[in-house]
């Protein structure tokens, strides 16, 4: 809480991650975290790999239009969104590329703001493909 799955005609498969207008943020000076809502995804790798993150997004206004996303227990918070397309699904790219080592790895979508829907992540070693739409498996 307050991250919590909702149904949604308009997603992918009909299911959305959400925290709804004015459920709640993060304290300001709060570090990004699990207690104040987020969801994890684990992730397998067979070999050494750089690849890039991105989510796909729906921001209800300007107040509500960013995530965190953190690969790892330890790895950094990155802002995702800050964007101005509102109340519709858009892909967003998380800054940066992330190398990652044979194993599993928690993928780690947390609170940042209210008012936010996702319904899909996308993790890819292609460094020039740019998702459109819903990505099929």
């Amino acid at each position: 809480a307050p991250m919590e799955r909702a149904p949604d005609g308009q997603s992918a498969k009909g299911t959305v991650l959400q925290i709804l207008d004015g459920k709640g943020t993060p304290p300001e000076d709060g570090t990004p975290d699990m207690k104040y809502g987020g969801a994890a995804f684990e992730l397998s790798v067979t070999a050494p790999v750089t690849c890039k993150i991105w989510v796909r997004a729906w921001w209800d206004g300007s107040c509500g239009n960013t995530v965190y996303v953190r690969l790892g227990e330890d790895g950094k918070p990155l802002t995702v969104g800050n964007d101005g397309t509102y109340n519709a699904w858009h892909w967003l790219e998380a800054p940066g590329t992330f190398a990652l080592e044979p194993g599993t790895h928690t993928l780690f979508l947390l609170n940042r703001e209210d008012g936010v829907r996702f319904d899909q992540i996308l993790v890819t070693n292609d460094m020039e493909y740019f998702p459109q739409g819903i990505e099929e498996e």
